[in-house]
């Protein structure tokens, strides 16, 4: 196999244009044309020399020009007198690359490298974990908390939100829109059989989470609670709330009646299986004037003005709560509430 020597300026050139005209990863590239990823990486930056075969191929694949360049004379390798002794140095300071030991100590300084220079390896095609954005205390972040500590889960890898395919179709719109503009890239989607998922990948993304008081694993066992800097901002506390209620929390019609007659009243509940958590959502709401009724599992708000407070104080983002309340505000309210004083007439 002839293998050819390019200049830096004329090998940089070459390679640009290929992932521009391609639009794939050199690992992609690398296996059409059946060569490992790391060597494909290696001919671009000039470590060993590229095979005149498989660049001429793929010039005529993707009309790429290929520029001059140097044949190489047979055995090349084997040409140079210091060869075998500067092998046998670069063994002893880094161990033999065939060894454990030799691969750990490349290992660990190809880390250090991109550590020190991520941009320069995504341009080679390396896989270099994503920057996490600086995360700040807002009314959006903290209503984006409110969302993953109700319908939200994470890994050592993953945020991933799971939401009803159905009853929240409109509101995974939003939950996608908020992910986005807080955490500055656009989630995934996946859509179940009864569910749609959004979730975002990142190691430095789950850890500045952390750092801002979520936690990675399972919600009960850890028992999580609401995180400090909301708890100690008025805002923030009812934009967090807001997004437990989307999630955990919902609207609902239930019937009461006296006697013969019977009407609808309008009920709402928010469900969590953290104490500490539903300690934090009483607060909230009795801070904001709002009387709250349950135990340690189920809050429940049973009377027509304290839902329309918690409506005009907290609020909804969700599309299923909204439209259920002003459905009921504007047909219901005022009929149920005249057959109610008829019947205590009666």
């Amino acid at each position: 196999m002839q293998r050819i020597v390019l200049t830096k300026k004329k090998r940089d050139q070459f390679f640009n244009d290929l992932l521009k005209k391609s639009g794939v990863s050199l690992d992609i590239l690398a296996g059409r044309y059946d060569v490992s990823g790391r060597t494909f990486r290696d001919w671009r930056r000039g470590k060993f020399f590229p095979s005149l075969e498989k660049l001429k191929t793929i010039s005529e694949n993707f009309r790429i020009k290929l520029p001059s360049f140097k044949i190489l004379p047979q055995y090349w390798y084997i040409t140079s007198k210091n060869a075998r002794k500067a092998a046998l140095i670069r063994a002893m300071l880094y161990g033999s690359p065939g060894t454990p030991e030799g691969r750990r100590k490349g290992g660990l300084i190809s880390q250090q490298n991109r550590r020190e220079n991520p941009k320069k390896y995504r341009a080679l095609g390396c896989t270099i974990p994503k920057i996490a954005p600086i995360l700040k205390p807002s009314k959006k972040l903290a209503e984006l908390f409110g969302i993953i500590l109700g319908d939200g889960s994470i890994t050592n890898t993953q945020v991933r939100i799971s939401l009803d395919r159905f009853a929240d179709r409109e509101y995974a719109f939003f939950v996608a829109k908020l992910v986005k503009l807080v955490l500055k890239e656009e989630p995934s989607k996946f859509n179940r059989e009864s569910t749609v998922e959004l979730y975002l990948s990142g190691v430095e993304l789950v850890k500045s989470l952390e750092k801002m008081g979520l936690k990675r694993g399972n919600k009960v066992v850890h028992q999580i609670k609401i995180p400090e800097w909301i708890m100690r901002n008025r805002e923030y506390a009812r934009a967090c709330l807001r997004g437990l209620f989307d999630t955990d929390g919902g609207l609902y019609i239930h019937k009461h009646g006296k006697g013969k007659l019977r009407w609808n009243n309008l009920g709402w509940c928010f469900t969590n299986y953290s104490l500490p958590l539903m300690i934090s959502v009483k607060k909230i709401l009795e801070f904001n004037g709002i009387k709250p009724r349950g135990n340690e599992r189920r809050i429940f708000l049973y009377a027509v003005p304290e839902i329309r407070k918690f409506m005009e104080i907290i609020g909804s983002s969700n599309f299923k709560n909204i439209d259920k309340y002003q459905r009921y505000m504007k047909y219901s309210y005022n009929y149920e509430w005249k057959k109610r004083k008829g019947a205590g007439a009666a």
